[in-house]
């Protein structure tokens, strides 16, 4: 699977484990991200960040 940020100055590329979507609709998610948290299964050690890496912020 490929993505990237809004912006496309980050871009990554990650192998999932199977094609199943996840998504959470409660209120605890709701509140901490402002909608609906999706989550995927890839993986272990298949993440790769092409151009820029992420920053974090807290």
């Amino acid at each position: 699977m490929k993505g990237q940020c809004v912006c496309g100055e980050t871009t990554f590329e990650v192998e999932l484990s199977n094609h199943d979507v996840h998504a959470c609709h409660c209120s605890i998610c709701r509140r901490q991200t402002s909608g609906v948290i999706m989550t995927i299964d890839m993986k272990q050690g298949s993440l790769n960040f092409f151009k820029t890496r992420p920053s974090v912020y807290l």
